[in-house]
């Protein structure tokens, strides 16, 4: 399997796409405790997750091979393509590291920012 979008999620999920158009929900917890993928356990770390095609990985260098992933991602019946709401904790956080990137203070790097700014803004118009 070749990921092409690893978008994190609350609660250390990543919602992975592929290039065969799978979609569910890997959960990274399990793996926090181990050494290397201890920094991710800061949602602000977790969030720089990038696909790296037959891999994801982090800036901390703690990375998941696409086999791993495919071996346990979910597919839940609740859970549709772009159909993505986050909590209203998480939607906070997006709206301060948006902030920070659109100040220029932070360069964190997020796969879907546009997708994360239209929701945003749509959920200001409120």
């Amino acid at each position: 399997m070749k990921i092409t979008t690893a978008e994190p999620l609350p609660d250390f999920q990543l919602r992975i796409k592929s290039g065969k158009r799978i979609v569910g929900i890997f959960d990274a917890k399990p793996y926090l405790d181990l050494p290397v993928f201890r920094p991710l356990k800061n949602p602000a770390e977790f969030a720089k997750v990038r696909s790296g095609g037959y891999y994801v990985e982090w800036e901390c260098g703690a990375d998941l091979s696409a086999d791993t992933i495919e071996a346990d991602l979910q597919n839940p019946p609740n859970i549709k393509e772009k159909s993505f709401e986050p909590t209203p904790e998480f939607a906070a956080y997006l709206d301060k590291e948006i902030a920070n990137i659109k100040a220029g203070r932070d360069l964190i790097s997020f796969e879907n920012m546009d997708d994360a700014i239209a929701y945003l803004d749509k959920r200001k118009k409120r």
